[in-house]
Order: structure tokens, then sequence, then C-alpha cells
């Protein structure tokens, strides 16, 4: 059985192919699609109630617009990762060594996941 490091030095040596290149890319966009629509809507909806809560004595602050997009940017980023992940796995050839790699990764994340829940 491979370990994390086994695989982390695997993927800095592997070459992907054109066609995995391709795939790589599209799963980035997506990311990177997700992660940018959550700040910004987040970081939208913040400065809009935050301009709502404010009143002549008490002047808005940018507190909850830094927050917002944050959170959004963190969310987005968990969300546009795992559609990420489901579309290398989906879409990547199924004799690609890259998938290969994905699933062995998988699979030592839930035997490391089962050993620290039960011992």
């Amino acid at each position: 059985m491979a370990s994390q490091e086994d695989i982390k030095l695997e993927l800095i040596n592997y070459k992907p192919t054109e066609e995995e290149k391709l795939v790589i890319r599209s799963a980035m966009f997506n990311f990177v699609t997700l992660a940018t629509l959550g700040a910004a809507s987040l970081g939208m909806s913040a400065r809009l109630w935050a301009n709502s809560r404010a009143t002549p004595l008490k002047p808005r602050t940018a507190i909850p617009t830094i927050l917002g997009t944050f959170t959004g940017l963190v969310f987005g980023g968990a969300l546009g990762m795992d559609r990420g992940m489901h579309k290398l796995r989906e879409t990547l050839p199924k004799e690609s060594h890259l998938l290969q790699i994905i699933y062995e990764n998988d699979n030592v994340r839930k035997r490391e996941l089962e050993e620290t829940l039960f011992n």
C-alpha cells in the first residue's frame, strides 16, 4: 500500500497527457469560477446587509464585507474543489494513470480515516 508521501512524489513527477491536461484545465476552471462567484455573492450580500444596518449615529464598517468575501471564497472554493474532483473522476479516461493515482489517494485517505475512528 502506498502512503500519502509516495502519492505526492508520484504526482510531482507525473507528466499528464494532452487529454488529461484538457480535463484538468476544465476542472480548474470550475474551481476558480465557483470560488470567485462565492466570494462575490457573499461579499456583496454582506455589503448590502451592512448598508441596511447603518444609521447616522452608527456608520457602516467594512468588516461584514470582508468577512462575507472570505467566507464566500472558502465555501465557494470547497464546492469548486468538490465539483472539480467529480469532473476529473467522470471525464478522465478509464485507463488514465492520473485517475489511478486519484483512486489510490482516496483509498489511502479512507484507510487513514478508518484507523483514526476505530483506534
